[in-house]
Parts: structure tokens; sequence; C-alpha cells
């Protein structure tokens, strides 16, 4: 009898803890987020111009106090894909430009996220008590929460909807596996964050397992391809729309000053030139904190160029220790090496950026399939002690430190 009634006073005090972290994540993530749309820096409002440029029957803008502005022929355009746009479409339709604020829609996502992301992980049998700890890495423990509080701005507002639709995909592909919904998802996913697309072997392995299993023609994810083929098409036809070839992005076109200007003037947008410094940014920067003042005793912030993986979320590295389907860690390590491919050759690391690397949201959802088949194979100490640790770090960077300042 002691037994049981201690079986169950731990199951209560279990439950207990876990409403208790739900409640904080939640608090946390909203709370921050809410602080940063109201009281945080004047927002760029790029996708909002371009959904009311859309509804009005032309792609470029009107430019005014806009950076990152594409210009050709006299005319202003948004170099980025259209997809947070076409989301936020129909609000434009419904309030207007003026009335809209994307911190807002973002933290919308964010919790249609943190639900997709809850029904992906019972879709892989985790204990309900582990699932908050899982939630509480991705969504506070990596770069998605320091996007999140920024989502007002152009940059982070297209990570957190490419984010939404990457989760979305995988939950699907897991879930209901409808071949269609999930390359919606995906060519959404794309239309926010190109390298997004490094995610279509992942799903489709799973898909394809699936069909596989149930013996089922291979002929049924004809759909999945469809879906992300009319994504494609349609940013082809974006591009060429604005700058005349379907290959053209516009990045070339950007404005820029400093020294991107002259990392571009030199070796363009893509350079080997480029590796060590996002090389070390990646994988090996840590979190510094700067002083400055008469003194030296003014904390004056941390490494605007960000902290690598490793050092702000270090329970990446229990993706090493996944034991899934083969098919499906080679899927994800193929997804997760092509984008870091792009990101290290690329002129930007992704600055400005706070206590993370904002381009690794590209592959990170894909990257926690491994990470939540590797963490069973290890001490959970670990697992809980370094989320604990990557929580923290965030908070003292995103919560702490601004109130010093």
């Amino acid at each position: 009898m002691d037994q049981i009634a201690s079986s169950f006073k731990r199951e209560r005090w279990g439950r207990f803890a876990s409403v208790f972290l739900i409640v904080l994540l939640l608090t946390l993530v909203c709370g921050s987020t809410l602080i940063s749309a109201f009281y945080g820096q004047h927002p760029q409002r790029h996708y909002l111009l371009q959904a009311d440029s859309l509804i009005h029957g032309h792609l470029d803008i009107d430019p005014a106090g806009l950076t990152d502005i594409a210009y050709l022929d006299g005319r202003a355009y948004i170099p980025f894909p259209p997809g947070p746009a076409l989301v936020l479409l129909p609000l434009v339709v419904a309030f207007g430009v003026d009335r809209l604020n994307t911190t807002l829609v973002a933290l919308a996502l964010a919790l249609l996220t943190l639900w997709a992301f809850l029904r992906l992980l019972g879709r892989l049998d985790v204990a309900p008590a582990n699932r908050v700890w899982f939630a509480a890495a991705f969504f506070l423990g990596t770069g998605y929460w320091p996007a999140l509080t920024q989502g007002g701005h152009v940059w982070f507002f297209a990570s957190i909807v490419a984010v939404a639709f990457s989760v979305l995909a995988l939950e699907e592909a897991l879930g209901h596996r409808r071949p269609w919904l999930a390359g919606l998802y995906i060519g959404v996913a794309f239309l926010s964050r190109q390298l997004t697309i490094t995610l279509v072997p992942v799903v489709g392995i799973l898909l394809w397992l699936d069909a596989r299993k149930r013996d089922a023609s291979m002929a049924r994810l004809l759909p999945f391809g469809a879906a992300l083929s009319v994504a494609l098409a349609g940013y082809l036809w974006f591009n060429a729309a604005r700058f005349g070839n379907p290959f053209d992005t516009g990045y070339a076109h950007i404005q820029l000053s400093g020294f991107l200007q002259a990392r571009v003037a030199r070796y363009g947008l893509f350079n080997l030139a480029y590796v060590p410094f996002n090389f070390v940014h990646m994988f090996l920067e840590g979190w510094h904190l700067g002083f400055g003042g008469p003194m030296s005793l003014t904390p004056l912030g941390v490494n605007p160029f960000g902290v690598s993986l490793l050092a702000a979320s270090p329970f990446l590295l229990l993706s090493l220790w996944a034991r899934n389907h083969r098919l499906v860690r080679s899927a994800v390590w193929f997804s997760v090496g092509a984008a870091l491919i792009v990101m290290l050759l690329y002129y930007n690391n992704g600055w400005i950026q706070v206590n993370s690397q904002r381009f690794s949201l590209d592959f990170l959802p894909a990257l926690f399939l491994l990470v939540i088949d590797g963490t069973p194979h290890v001490d959970s100490k670990i697992f809980k002690g370094t989320v604990a640790y990557a929580v923290a770090l965030n908070l003292i960077s995103l919560v702490f430190l601004p109130f010093m300042n």
C-alpha cells in the first residue's frame, strides 16, 4: 500500500510540475512578445505593405522608412518571398495596414505552432510528462524565442511563419498523412524562407514509409509533389514579374551599407570567403556580454552576430544519439547539411540577432525529430539540465539585459 501511495504521490506531483511548466512557458512566450509588441522598436512593415500591394493589383511598394528594399527601374520591391504577405492578406483586407501589429500575428502563429508541436510529440509517442520539456527546448531554448519577440520585423516574422508551416508539415506527415496538405504546408514554408525547401526529403520519406507500410501505391504521393510545385511555380512567376528573371530573387538589388556592402561588392552574395566567419558564429561563438562606459561597468549587450548553436542550445547534440529509421535520419541530416552549406556561404549570418543563429530556424523543426529520438538514450538529467541552461540564457538575454541598459 505504501508503495502504491508513493507512486500516486509522484504521479500527482509530476502532473503538477507539468502544468506549472506549461503555464510558465506560455507566460514567458506571451508576456515577452506582448511587451515587444507594444513597447518595442518601430516595426518594419514590409509584408503588410506587400499584402496591400497585392490587394491593389501591383507588386511594388512605397519604401518610406524601410530597409532591405530592392530597387529596379525606379520602383521599390520587397526582395523576400511572398509567403508571409499571403498569410497576412486576409487580415489586411479585414483590418487594413495601419491597424495590424505583426508581432501579435506572430504570437498567434506561435500558439498554433505550439499546438502542432505538442501533437507532433504525441505522434512520436513521447511521454506526456516529457512533452513540456521538448516544448520548452524548442520554443524557449532556441532562436525561436528571440525571433518571436521581434516578430514585428520582416526578417523574424518570416521565420515564425516558416517554422509554423514546417511543424504543421511534419505533424501531417506523421499524423493524418495527407500528401497534398503536407505539400501545401511546405510550399507556404518555402514561400516564407527559401531554405525550408530542404525539408522536402524529410516529409517525403515519412510519407513514403507510411505508404510502403500500408502497401499503398506510390502514386498516392503525387499530390505532395503537385502542391509543392504550385508554390515553386508561383515563386518563379513572382520573381519574373518583379525583376524580369524567374531566378532573380531581388537580393542583388538591395541597397546595402557598411561592411555588408563591402562584402558583397568584393565577393558577391555567396562566396567561400564568408565560411570562416559564419562557421565560427554557427558552431563556436559563446555567449558574451560586453561592458562599456567610463569605468567599463555598464552592460552594452550581447554579440549582435549571435551565439552559436552549441553554446546557446547544447541539447541539440542529443540528435547524435538518434536511433530512428535509417532513411529518416539520413533525410534529416541531408536537410540540415544542405541548409548549412548555403548558410555558411552567404554574406550575412543573420545579423542582428540575440543569443541565437536565426537562420538555423530553417532546419530546426527537422533536426528536432532526431533530438526527440535521441533523448531517451542519454540520462534525462543531461537533457533537462541543458534545456534549463538554454532557457535561462535566453531569459537573461531577452528579459533581464534590456532593463540593465
